[in-house]
């Protein structure tokens, strides 16, 4: 049986942004289990599917619970600006009850945290872990904004130590704090390398200190209405910035 979703002549259906929700604050993974015993940058936190387009496809509908776990599996990473931040690429692949499948590819990077009140929530948590592990919860649960790293015992001392010396700890005066965020790309089949390539060259769009020739958004409304999906063994192109991006349909 042929479903409407599988009849669309579009090559993509949805295009997606995930990440953090700054009206929600830091909300634990629950998924991950409990990792309360980690530092808070090692900890991951609850993403969430911050925007899509367009709302509704006929016969598609977007399924927000399943694209935005999918879309960061392993949740909200949080890094500063002394320790690696790597984009990544990955797909993944929804089905339904009715058999029918989405395909979705997911272009994650680092985003700088302006807001402060996140700064401070991570702060405060960086702090509360301290505090445990010197067993000393009042004097480093109420240490003053600007020495949160206080010697306290031989124990904590070491801690400090192994922490410091692999950029975990946070300094919420002097450390930027960056933030996982994504692009995902929905999908009726799998077009894997041209969706990589499309969403880096949005992504690279997105940060370089030249304004782009069209609007970013140009480029998210051609993907999703004006480049149509191939026939079954076909090929077909098209361009972001300087690039000629090819896309095969399998046969």
């Amino acid at each position: 049986m042929t479903t409407t979703f599988e009849m669309t002549s579009r090559l993509a259906d949805y295009f997606v942004v995930s990440g953090l929700d700054v009206s929600s604050g830091l909300e634990p993974d629950k998924l991950s289990g409990d990792n309360l015993h980690c530092p808070p940058l090692d900890r991951p936190f609850k993403s969430k599917v911050l925007a899509h387009y367009p709302d509704n496809v006929p016969g598609n509908p977007f399924d927000q619970d399943a694209v935005g776990m999918l879309s960061l599996p392993k949740g909200l990473i949080f890094r500063t600006h002394r320790q690696k931040r790597i984009n990544k690429f990955h797909t993944f692949l929804i089905t339904r009850e009715d058999g029918s499948r989405i395909y979705g590819a997911t272009y994650t990077f680092y985003e700088e945290v302006k807001n402060r009140q996140i700064c401070a929530a991570m702060k405060t948590l960086h702090s509360m872990h301290l505090a445990e592990l010197s067993n000393d919860q009042s004097r480093t649960l109420y240490s003053p904004v600007g020495s949160p790293y206080s010697p306290g015992t031989p124990k904590t001392v070491r801690k400090l130590k192994e922490l410091e010396k692999k950029n975990k700890l946070f300094d919420y005066n002097t450390d930027s704090l960056f933030v996982t965020k994504c692009l995902t790309v929905l999908t009726s089949q799998p077009f894997v390398d041209c969706l990589h390539k499309f969403l880096s060259s949005l992504y690279e769009l997105c940060t370089t200190d030249s304004p782009p020739v069209l609007a970013i958004e140009s480029y998210v409304y051609n993907i999703l209405h004006e480049i149509p999906l191939a026939s079954p063994g076909k090929s077909l192109t098209f361009k972001i910035r300087n690039q000629t991006i090819m896309c095969q349909r399998p046969g």
